[in-house]
């Protein structure tokens, strides 16, 4: 896989803001990294300009939907897998591996794409035994990122220090002065899809749970599905997570790995800023579900989000998740040990959310 691959292909104008925003090491390996990302780039630029030649104005008079579904919590809480079987739902749409790889030129370029994409990409994604592929489920964060040119990823890709890039920060938005260009670029990509498709979306992104009440004002009929998991193997794997993922992106050499101190405090702020939000919405907007209980009956749960949200439970869709979970069974999790003074840890820090979510 190739480093770096958080912003492969973003318009070569962001990408060139980025690196007089924040420099990259000089050494060999991440000059050579540099130079295939500013081809992807330039291509990237090209493929962008055709399709708002083939297709701008029609996008642009199509207007963002006002009704996605948000899958929101921490990171490491099952949100892949509630992911994967939303996307069962032939009702339903989910923004795939590709079109947020080229989410500015997906429609018109996919002939173009497919074939170096589907080369380049491995079969499962670095961090778990999860399949990869350009038509899985993904996260929309890393198409916005390339039509923005901001997220909080950004802090992974070229640190400055060695702290974990997501310290601090508590709402996962750019500044005032940067918002609404971000904010065109969530609706706008939401709008192609909806034109792309003509489906109800669902967006699966852990760093929206820190922007509800922003997205609220973006999509004033979105609902909002909160998955948690115990943190006794939240926070390990979360840790795993961006350690792999920062060492494979990281264009500086100040990268270093996340503490577990660091994780258990981003937990802490995520957990606080979802409950409150969502518990300014109308009960109906919102649900929340555990990822023991979708994991150990998943028909049933997702019977039970769609009941919550007067959403119609079809056979089809009931025979699609059959097919599905019958592929995935033998799928092996990753497995963690925490040491006892690990787990004591955890547990005094996070003992309110615990015994809130009943761990």
């Amino acid at each position: 896989m190739v480093k770096g691959y958080l912003i492969v292909t973003m318009r070569m104008k962001l990408f060139l803001s980025l690196l007089l925003r924040n420099g990259i090491s000089l050494h060999p390996r991440y000059l050579l990294c540099l130079m295939f990302l500013l081809q992807s780039s330039f291509w990237s630029s090209f493929l962008t300009f055709r399709e708002k030649l083939l297709y701008g104005r029609r996008i642009k008079n199509t207007p963002a939907p006002t009704n996605p579904i948000f899958i929101i919590g921490h990171w490491r809480t099952g949100s892949t897998l509630l992911h994967q079987l939303l996307n069962c739902d032939p009702r339903l749409t989910v923004p795939d591996q590709l079109q947020c790889t080229y989410p500015e030129s997906f429609i018109s370029g996919r002939k173009f794409i497919e074939p170096v994409m589907g080369f380049m990409l491995p079969d499962k994604r670095p961090m778990d035994n999860v399949k990869a592929g350009l038509h899985e489920p993904q996260e929309d964060e890393y198409a916005i990122f390339r039509m923005s040119g901001f997220s909080p990823v950004e802090r992974l890709l070229f640190p400055h220090s060695g702290d974990y890039f997501l310290a601090g920060d508590e709402t996962f938005l750019p500044p005032q002065s940067r918002l609404h260009q971000w904010e065109n670029a969530v609706k706008h990509f939401a709008a192609k899809l909806y034109f792309h498709t003509g489906k109800r979306i669902v967006f699966k992104n852990p760093f929206h749970s820190m922007r509800i009440p922003t997205l609220k004002k973006l999509f004033p009929d979105a609902l909002f599905i909160h998955i948690f998991r115990n943190p006794l193997t939240v926070i390990p794997s979360t840790q795993h997570m961006w350690t792999v993922v920062g060492k494979e992106n990281a264009l500086r050499k100040e990268w270093k790995p996340p503490k577990p101190e660091d994780i258990l405090a981003c937990y802490n702020n995520v957990i606080i800023r979802i409950n409150k939000d969502l518990s300014d919405l109308p009960r109906e907007r919102y649900i929340e579900i555990s990822f023991e209980n979708l994991e150990k009956n998943p028909t049933a749960v997702i019977q039970q989000i769609y009941k919550h949200f007067t959403i119609d439970f079809s056979d089809t869709f009931e025979e699609k998740l059959k097919t599905f979970l019958k592929s995935i069974v033998g799928y092996k999790k990753n497995r963690y040990k925490l040491s006892e003074e690990q787990k004591v840890l955890i547990c005094s820090r996070l003992q309110n959310h615990m015994k809130r979510y009943g761990y």
